[in-house]
């Protein structure tokens, strides 16, 4: 789940969620710019270089090699869905052989040597090449700053995932190369089974593809120029402009706009503290919303369970149905969605349960500071007990 987001959307997925997507400019591009082209690097454009700083597993690729495939994956080990498309990748290296090549490319990483160990410990799970980004300033490397220092200068961050605009919808991200260096797809790793079945068989239309691509991202390029202007409006306190912008970027496309419901719902929950209309929105997202990157409900979840104003009581019974909806929508696998699920829980006076739900969700958490976490749940457990003992 990995769209374009709100500031506090963003802190959903960056700390408790999926995906890290980061905003950058689009500098030092491998690839020309054409005019016509919302990126300079699209999908039919010869492949950008591989800038291996180092080769944590598999033998070192320094070029493509004409008539091989590959699958140029890119992932961070802060990354719950990259952790998810490991074994897959595996699975896809492990099926095509000698057909296909692929390659993990570790980008914005705020620590690089944390990426060995983290590949060791996966031993056979993680059964294909894995390199590390290089950085065009010699003080990063093993000492990157943070993960947007890593974004700025990494050189295959920059020439690949921001030269496509594929930063901006985050990791994982993947690209398949085809025999002639090509860029013949980009998309997430767990859906690239089948153009690459075309691809390697020779079966693929270039040429068709690249048409469908190019007009797909005119339209991601025009919707994020007025996620951009709805964002604009809302921080210089132009609130209900940047409602009505949502409102007029989700009828262009009701369906695969959707996830702007959750920016709308911050907008009147939490500045215009208009409470009975960010509840709509909320009621909105839940009858509709579907299993997929389009879905607001995890932002509107955490927003109403840990950003609530000072003085307003959320609506715990929606809240529950939001946080037992993006629960399932995880299949029980995100720590973030578990902590939601608890303070509903504890809301609606369920402490036991609330109690259950917190020790999983710090369980199943990559965070590696869980001071919060384990707050949230001593103050569950308190309760728990102060209820027993009536």
């Amino acid at each position: 789940m990995r769209r374009m987001r709100s500031a506090i959307a963003e802190r959903v997925f960056q700390l408790i969620l999926f995906a890290f997507p980061i905003t950058a400019l689009l500098t030092v591009m491998a690839c020309p710019l054409a005019a016509a082209n919302p990126y300079p690097l699209m999908v039919g454009d010869q492949a950008p270089k591989l800038l291996i700083s180092k080769w944590i597993k598999g033998d070192p690729i320094a070029d493509f090699a004409q008539g091989t495939t590959y699958v140029v994956e890119f992932w961070a080990t802060w990354c719950p869905p990259c952790n998810e498309s490991i074994p897959h990748l595996t699975e896809v290296q492990k099926k095509f052989g000698e057909k296909a090549t692929v390659i993990g490319v570790n980008i914005w990483e705020p620590n690089q040597a944390d990426v060995p160990p983290f590949v060791q410990a996966k031993a056979e799970k993680m059964d294909y090449h894995v390199g590390l980004d290089t950085y065009d300033d010699p003080k990063g490397g093993e000492g990157a700053k943070d993960g947007k220092w890593a974004h700025d200068h990494g050189l295959m961050s920059k020439t690949w995932m921001a030269a496509s605009g594929w930063d901006q919808i985050g990791i994982p991200t993947a690209f398949i190369i085809n025999q002639q260096g090509k860029v013949a797809w980009i998309g997430d790793p767990m859906v690239l089974e089948k153009p690459l079945a075309g691809i390697v068989d020779g079966k693929w239309n270039l040429d068709e593809h690249a048409k469908t691509y190019l007009a797909e991202q005119e339209v991601v390029k025009e919707n994020r120029a007025m996620v951009k202007a709805m964002e604009e409006a809302r921080e210089k306190g132009n609130v209900a402009e940047a409602v009505a912008l949502a409102d007029k970027y989700l009828a262009r496309d009701p369906v695969k706009n959707l996830d702007i419901l959750g920016f709308k719902f911050e907008c009147l929950y939490v500045d215009q503290k208009n409470i009975e209309a960010a509840n709509a929105c909320a009621r909105q997202a839940l009858e509709n919303g579907k299993n997929d990157d389009a879905n607001p409900l995890p932002t509107i979840g955490y927003v109403m369970a840990f950003v609530t104003p000072n003085g307003i009581n959320p609506d715990a019974d929606l809240g529950l149905k939001i946080a037992t909806k993006c629960d399932e929508m995880a299949e029980g696998k995100s720590a973030g969605m578990k902590q939601v699920l608890a303070k509903f829980l504890f809301l609606k006076g369920d402490y036991p349960r609330a109690v259950e739900v917190q020790t999983k969700a710090i369980e199943i958490s990559l965070s590696k500071n869980k001071t919060e976490m384990m707050k949230r749940l001593e103050e569950y457990k308190k309760a728990a007990g102060e209820t027993t003992s009536k």
